[in-house]
């Protein structure tokens, strides 16, 4: 039988948690992701697009993806 726990945090679920900085960017601030693909990159801005309108332009740069928030 599993001993029950008490007073462990909770992950986040994933909605919208991100290490990156996305929805802290002012217009015209960039980010350089590493490690990534154009399409992971992509697929991660997908939600910010759609939940707070933020608009944002990808470049893959030498290091790995810039990312610039456009609108």
């Amino acid at each position: 039988m599993n001993d029950i726990e008490q007073g462990i945090p909770v992950p986040p679920d994933g909605r919208g948690g991100t290490k990156y900085p996305y929805k802290l960017m002012a217009i015209g601030d960039s980010v350089l992701i590493t490690g990534k693909t154009s399409q992971w990159v992509n697929g991660s801005l997908s939600y910010y697009r759609r939940e707070y309108q933020m608009g944002f332009r990808t470049k893959t740069v030498d290091g790995g993806i810039r990312v610039w928030r456009i609108v």
